[in-house]
């Protein structure tokens, strides 16, 4: 992701190192390219990832975030997973051939 950012030129609003312009013609421009960050972000990330994001409008909040939540890698973490998946039953499917598959 940090590298589809950069390309795009918007990497430095999600490190911080571009802050919110003073002036009125570079604000436009500043604006203009966190919507395309903020969207960007929003459009490659699950629904379930959405809801810890949804509410925060500061990029580097945003990021940080996110970078908590995949960070985790621990064995707890791991262990979480297994259990969340194990704990899958029929009826949490529309159809049963979805659970079978």
């Amino acid at each position: 992701m940090i590298d589809v950012l950069r390309s795009r030129n918007l990497w430095r609003l999600v490190d911080g190192k571009q802050t919110k312009a003073i002036d009125a013609a570079k604000l436009v421009i500043w604006e203009e390219r966190y919507d395309q960050e903020r969207g960007l972000i929003g459009q490659t990330i699950t629904n379930d990832l959405q809801v810890h994001i949804e509410a925060q409008e500061n990029l580097v909040e945003v990021w940080k975030t996110l970078a908590t939540l995949y960070d985790k890698n621990d064995g707890a973490y791991a262990y979480y997973f297994e259990k969340k998946i194990h704990s899958i039953g029929p009826k949490e499917f529309d159809r049963i051939e979805f659970f079978l598959a």
